[in-house]
């Protein structure tokens, strides 16, 4: 029927359409307005975002909860592969002891809280999972000897390891504490370790979980840095003065290209139909009777999306300014080369590799933002400071002006004293970085930007007397 596996809609095409109707701009608020919201996450193998995965990772409270309603049924009925057989090569080969060979195979070779069911493991086994997720317990992971080509097959490992009892497990609470395995399953709720049945330890380490899952983090970061970014644009707009007819909607009209920043929406919505999506092989139509030996656990498609993802930052920080005060223009070319260095993909396009890199890049992004949001509001003030001086000037001289046509012309200059005030206010504010008269940012849009780094982060004005370098 309608929204099902074999739906009207079987290939995702209208959602994928449909989701890339809106800017990034209102995508992004969408985002982040998730994931300030999420308390809750039930995992229905179809509803899961970027956002969520990022607030199950990084806010303590968020609970997750397997579709008890839709998805056991299924659980409970796809029990077939990897039962007395061997795995992808070994396939023909038969074992008799089904248990033994689970417990063999699980020390060389996790998958995530699965919502379909069409896995072939026990209920069990996902609602300890939910109990380790909500507890914020993960297991302590390597950061290096897994490449993400097809599958996370030895990080999935030291996840399961938290769930069959591997004596050399460590886990990591959410305060960065280490534990033992016990001592997990004992914050957890979970009694003790599982003894694998038929087919359950290829469904703990077969998939892209892993790489799925850094990568939804990462593509969180890298929204809520083009928000920025936007935001940014928009105040040096504002700033230099910018003419209303550069951002003219018919130029991209007749472009058809929808912006170099929807490169962050393509990635994004690549990497969510990747952590909804069954990744086993094969994969178990219990309701049919048969077994799909599809290979949907090839990870390339995670490596792609946050390749190009990579490529559209560096292509972004381009557009950032690297001119401005002298000492930053050093440092922000440093940066853009190092944009330029990380944007080059790896032929292999391996997920975890490039997401490591991608989250790189998202540093440095940082690096520049801040750089070229420092600048702006010195900018911000320097015009201030003009505007002010000329106000200033123009009215002392137009007083001067008045009173030498009413008095003799040893006394037209002494209305000037008259001004002596303002002036000296002028020159308060360029040495001292002080304010003492109303700064015209305070009318515009991003003024709030202005008021974090003046008052919030302290930055006064730079200026070349002083002893103390900014930060």
């Amino acid at each position: 029927g309608k929204g099902g596996v074999h739906g009207t809609d079987s290939l995702n095409w209208v959602k994928t359409a449909m989701a890339m109707e809106c800017s990034h701009l209102k995508e992004g608020v969408q985002i982040v307005g998730i994931f300030k919201n999420a308390t809750r996450v039930v995992i229905k193998g179809a509803n899961l975002g970027v956002p969520q995965v990022a607030a199950i990772a990084r806010k303590p409270k968020v609970q997750v909860e397997p579709d008890a309603v839709n998805a056991k049924g299924r659980v409970d009925e796809s029990d077939i592969y990897g039962v007395t057989t061997r795995f992808c090569a070994s396939l023909q080969r038969c074992m008799q002891h089904g248990v033994e060979l689970q417990r063999e195979f699980i020390r060389f070779l996790n998958a995530r809280v699965v919502g379909k069911g069409y896995f072939g493991n026990r209920w069990k086994i996902l609602q300890a999972k939910e109990k380790l997720l909500s507890a914020h317990l993960i297991s302590k992971l390597p950061l290096r000897g897994t490449i993400n080509a097809s599958d996370n097959l030895v990080l999935l490992l030291y996840i399961s390891s938290l769930l069959t009892g591997r004596p050399n497990c460590i886990a990591v609470t959410e305060d960065g504490r280490e534990v033992s395995l016990l001592e997990a399953l004992c914050i957890a709720g979970v009694e003790k370790p599982f003894e694998l049945a038929p087919k359950e330890g290829l469904v703990l380490v077969n998939g892209t979980a892993v790489g799925s899952a850094l990568a939804s983090t990462v593509c969180y970061n890298a929204n809520i840095m083009m928000l920025l970014v936007e935001v940014l644009f928009v105040l040096f707009y504002e700033v230099m003065h910018g003419k209303s007819k550069s951002t003219d909607s018919l130029t991209h009209k007749l472009k058809h290209y929808p912006g170099q920043m929807e490169a962050i929406c393509n990635a994004t919505h690549a990497i969510e139909r990747e952590i909804n999506s069954v990744n086993n092989n094969p994969i178990i139509d219990a309701g049919r009777g048969f077994v799909l030996h599809g290979g949907n656990f090839q990870g390339t498609r995670i490596g792609v999306s946050i390749d190009n993802m990579r490529i559209a930052l560096s292509a972004i920080t381009k557009l950032i300014p690297d001119y401005g005060m002298k000492g930053t223009k050093i440092a922000m070319a440093f940066y853009l080369s190092k944009m330029n260095y990380l944007a080059i993909p790896d032929m292999n396009s391996l997920g975890l590799v490039s997401t490591r890199k991608t989250k790189e890049a998202m540093e440095i992004l940082k690096l520049m933002s801040d750089t070229f949001l420092v600048t702006l509001c010195q900018a911000i003030d320097l015009r201030y400071m003009e505007e002010t001086m000329q106000t200033t000037v123009k009215q002392v001289v137009a007083q001067a002006v008045r009173k030498t046509h009413f008095m003799e012309s040893n006394e037209s200059f002494s209305p000037l004293q008259l001004c002596e005030e303002d002036l000296l206010m002028v020159g308060a504010y360029d040495t001292k970085g002080t304010s003492l008269v109303s700064n015209k940012i305070q009318d515009f849009l991003t003024y709030l930007l202005y008021k974090l780094v003046r008052r919030e982060v302290e930055t006064q004005v730079l200026y070349g007397l002083k002893t103390v370098s900014l930060g």
